[in-house]
Protein backbone atom coordinates (compact mmCIF):
# COMPACT_ATOMS: atom_id res chain seq x y z
CA UNK A 1 0.00 0.00 0.00
CA UNK A 2 1.41 3.14 -1.39
CA UNK A 3 2.03 6.11 2.29
CA UNK A 4 0.74 9.35 1.11
CA UNK A 5 1.23 12.09 2.97
CA UNK A 6 -1.58 14.64 3.97
CA UNK A 7 -1.16 18.75 4.51
CA UNK A 8 -1.39 19.83 7.81
CA UNK A 9 -3.83 21.91 9.07
CA UNK A 10 -1.50 24.56 9.35
CA UNK A 11 -1.43 24.55 5.68
CA UNK A 12 -5.25 26.16 5.47
CA UNK A 13 -5.02 28.67 8.35
CA UNK A 14 -3.75 32.04 7.65
CA UNK A 15 -1.32 32.01 10.75
CA UNK A 16 -0.77 28.22 10.38
CA UNK A 17 2.97 26.78 11.46
CA UNK A 18 3.72 24.19 9.07
CA UNK A 19 6.55 21.83 9.32
CA UNK A 20 9.81 22.69 7.27
CA UNK A 21 9.17 19.42 4.87
CA UNK A 22 5.58 20.78 3.92
CA UNK A 23 6.60 24.61 3.97
CA UNK A 24 9.40 24.50 1.87
CA UNK A 25 8.19 22.78 -0.97
CA UNK A 26 4.82 24.87 -1.07
CA UNK A 27 7.31 28.03 -0.99
CA UNK A 28 9.24 27.11 -3.59
CA UNK A 29 6.38 26.60 -5.96
CA UNK A 30 4.50 29.30 -5.04
CA UNK A 31 8.09 31.58 -5.56
CA UNK A 32 8.38 30.01 -8.78
CA UNK A 33 4.52 30.61 -10.06
CA UNK A 34 5.27 34.57 -8.82
CA UNK A 35 8.57 34.48 -11.15
CA UNK A 36 6.35 32.68 -14.17
CA UNK A 37 3.30 34.88 -13.80
CA UNK A 38 4.26 38.19 -13.74
CA UNK A 39 7.65 37.61 -16.18
CA UNK A 40 6.72 36.17 -18.57
CA UNK A 41 3.72 38.21 -20.23
CA UNK A 42 6.14 40.85 -19.94
CA UNK A 43 9.18 39.00 -21.59
CA UNK A 44 6.62 37.40 -24.36
CA UNK A 45 5.19 41.26 -24.87
CA UNK A 46 9.02 42.76 -24.95
CA UNK A 47 10.21 40.26 -27.26
CA UNK A 48 7.19 40.38 -29.94
CA UNK A 49 7.05 44.16 -29.38
CA UNK A 50 10.61 43.74 -30.58
CA UNK A 51 12.17 45.59 -27.38
CA UNK A 52 14.04 42.37 -25.71
CA UNK A 53 17.61 43.41 -26.85
CA UNK A 54 19.79 46.01 -28.68
CA UNK A 55 18.63 49.63 -27.54
CA UNK A 56 15.64 48.41 -25.85
CA UNK A 57 17.74 46.08 -23.76
CA UNK A 58 17.51 48.70 -20.34
CA UNK A 59 13.79 49.26 -20.93
CA UNK A 60 12.88 45.62 -20.78
CA UNK A 61 15.00 45.35 -17.66
CA UNK A 62 13.29 48.48 -16.21
CA UNK A 63 9.87 46.98 -16.95
CA UNK A 64 10.60 43.54 -15.02
CA UNK A 65 11.95 45.50 -12.10
CA UNK A 66 8.99 47.69 -11.99
CA UNK A 67 6.43 44.77 -12.41
CA UNK A 68 8.44 43.17 -9.30
CA UNK A 69 8.10 46.27 -7.76
CA UNK A 70 4.54 46.22 -8.08
CA UNK A 71 3.65 42.85 -7.06
CA UNK A 72 5.73 43.53 -4.19
CA UNK A 73 3.96 46.53 -3.22
CA UNK A 74 0.52 44.62 -4.09
CA UNK A 75 1.51 41.61 -1.68
CA UNK A 76 1.58 43.92 0.94
CA UNK A 77 -2.39 44.62 1.13
CA UNK A 78 -2.69 40.52 1.54
CA UNK A 79 0.37 39.81 3.76
CA UNK A 80 0.15 42.84 6.15
CA UNK A 81 3.74 42.46 7.89
CA UNK A 82 3.15 45.53 10.12
CA UNK A 83 0.63 43.54 11.82
CA UNK A 84 3.21 40.64 12.68
CA UNK A 85 5.57 41.23 16.04
CA UNK A 86 9.50 40.53 14.78
CA UNK A 87 12.55 40.09 16.98
CA UNK A 88 15.18 41.61 15.39
CA UNK A 89 18.47 39.65 16.45
CA UNK A 90 21.29 38.56 14.37
CA UNK A 91 19.35 35.52 13.35
CA UNK A 92 16.37 37.43 11.67
CA UNK A 93 18.91 39.36 9.85
CA UNK A 94 21.19 36.82 8.63
CA UNK A 95 18.03 35.26 7.34
CA UNK A 96 15.80 38.02 6.11
CA UNK A 97 19.25 39.22 4.43
CA UNK A 98 19.44 35.24 2.66
CA UNK A 99 16.07 35.33 1.64
CA UNK A 100 16.67 38.62 -0.12
CA UNK A 101 20.00 37.83 -1.69
CA UNK A 102 19.75 34.05 -2.65
CA UNK A 103 15.72 33.91 -2.93
CA UNK A 104 15.39 37.75 -4.85
CA UNK A 105 18.30 39.03 -6.36
CA UNK A 106 20.11 35.82 -7.22
CA UNK A 107 17.16 33.68 -8.46
CA UNK A 108 16.12 37.43 -10.49
CA UNK A 109 19.41 37.35 -12.28
CA UNK A 110 19.79 33.53 -12.79
CA UNK A 111 16.14 34.00 -14.82
CA UNK A 112 17.22 37.42 -16.83
CA UNK A 113 20.60 35.56 -17.47
CA UNK A 114 19.07 32.61 -18.48
CA UNK A 115 16.14 34.22 -20.96
CA UNK A 116 19.24 36.46 -22.22
CA UNK A 117 20.97 33.22 -23.30
CA UNK A 118 17.34 31.34 -25.07
CA UNK A 119 16.20 34.33 -25.64
CA UNK A 120 12.29 35.52 -24.75
CA UNK A 121 10.66 32.85 -26.42
CA UNK A 122 12.43 30.03 -25.35
CA UNK A 123 12.16 31.58 -22.00
CA UNK A 124 8.51 31.84 -22.35
CA UNK A 125 7.69 28.07 -23.32
CA UNK A 126 10.28 26.87 -20.08
CA UNK A 127 8.10 29.50 -18.13
CA UNK A 128 4.78 26.84 -19.18
CA UNK A 129 6.42 24.35 -17.60
CA UNK A 130 6.08 25.66 -14.09
CA UNK A 131 2.19 23.53 -13.27
CA UNK A 132 4.59 20.43 -14.43
CA UNK A 133 6.96 21.40 -11.82
CA UNK A 134 4.16 22.29 -9.39
CA UNK A 135 2.56 18.93 -10.23
CA UNK A 136 5.76 16.83 -9.71
CA UNK A 137 6.52 18.47 -6.79
CA UNK A 138 3.24 18.07 -5.17
CA UNK A 139 3.45 14.66 -5.76
CA UNK A 140 6.53 13.81 -4.67
CA UNK A 141 6.84 15.93 -1.46
CA UNK A 142 3.49 16.47 -0.68
CA UNK A 143 1.12 13.01 -1.43
CA UNK A 144 -1.47 14.86 -3.54
CA UNK A 145 -3.36 12.96 -5.35
CA UNK A 146 -3.42 13.00 -9.05
CA UNK A 147 -7.13 12.76 -10.61
CA UNK A 148 -8.11 12.82 -14.15
CA UNK A 149 -8.06 16.66 -14.74
CA UNK A 150 -4.97 16.77 -13.30
CA UNK A 151 -3.79 14.87 -16.19
CA UNK A 152 -5.59 16.14 -18.40
CA UNK A 153 -4.01 19.89 -17.46
CA UNK A 154 -0.69 17.99 -17.26
CA UNK A 155 -1.30 16.70 -20.88
CA UNK A 156 -2.46 20.19 -22.16
CA UNK A 157 0.62 22.07 -20.98
CA UNK A 158 2.90 20.04 -22.61
CA UNK A 159 0.77 19.53 -25.53
CA UNK A 160 1.17 23.57 -26.06
CA UNK A 161 4.54 23.80 -25.03
CA UNK A 162 5.31 21.25 -27.82
CA UNK A 163 2.99 23.11 -30.31
CA UNK A 164 4.87 26.72 -30.10
CA UNK A 165 7.97 25.06 -29.84
CA UNK A 166 7.31 23.67 -33.63
CA UNK A 167 8.58 25.06 -36.18
CA UNK A 168 6.09 27.47 -38.22
CA UNK A 169 5.36 26.08 -42.05
CA UNK A 170 5.28 28.70 -44.84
Amino acid sequence: MKKTNQLSEAAFQLDGKMPLKQAIPLGLQHVLAMFVGNLTPLLIITGTCGIASGEFAELQLHLLQNAMLVAGIVMLCFVRPWEYAVVFDKGTILATAGVVVIGTAVAFSLYLKGVSIVGPFMGSLLGMIEPVVAIIVSLAFLGAKFHIMDFVGFVLILGTVVALSLPKKE
